[in-house]
């Protein structure tokens, strides 16, 4: 099957797009989970060999997303916090690891404001508050920021070239 010119920026697009629709309808864990694999894809798809390592997340989280999370201080979330976070929560469904700086990472809604909420640092029992809606939010523009850049240059048409495609196939009759 033929690529079109700018395949890969339409299908990562709809990868986004759909994030944000989970996080319209609350489905929180959904949302937080892909949006803990966009650092991935991204540092994958700016990589030599378009694959994901720790490096390439921390770079690719420090560059888009990190400055949305400016706190007293410097940042509340870095890259290298957001893998470990990644790690914890893809793989073994929790919000804590050793290498976070953080006892646990909460992540709550905050119903009474309508405004971005960034993280807040409970200091006393070294927690990180995260609002989710914001966490997702803040994950899909720094990824549409970062398409905006990517998406002429010949890693990112290379690297996306095999990118997820989902199909629709329907049979007539099987469901009457």
């Amino acid at each position: 099957m033929a690529n079109l010119p700018n395949e890969g920026e339409v299908k990562f697009s709809a990868l986004l797009e759909q994030i944000e629709k989970c996080v319209n309808q609350k489905l929180y864990y959904v949302g937080i989970m892909a949006c803990l694999a966009i650092p991935d894809i991204g540092g994958a798809i700016d990589s030599n060999d378009g694959k994901a390592t720790q490096k390439t997340y921390e770079e690719w989280f420090d560059k888009y997303a990190a400055p949305k999370y400016q706190g007293i201080g410097g940042n509340l979330l870095t890259g290298k916090e957001c893998y470990f976070l990644r790690c914890s929560m893809l793989h073994q469904g929790k919000a804590q690891h050793k290498g976070l700086k953080y006892s646990e990472v909460i992540f709550s809604e905050i119903p009474q404001t309508i405004s971005p909420v960034n993280p807040l640092f409970l200091t006393k029992s070294k927690i990180l508050l995260i609002e989710p809606k914001t966490f997702c939010t803040n994950m899909v523009y720094a990824a549409y920021d970062w398409l905006e850049v990517a998406h002429d240059n010949a890693l990112f048409k290379k690297n996306t070239d095999k990118f997820m495609t989902l199909f629709s196939l329907s049979f007539s009759g099987l469901h009457e």
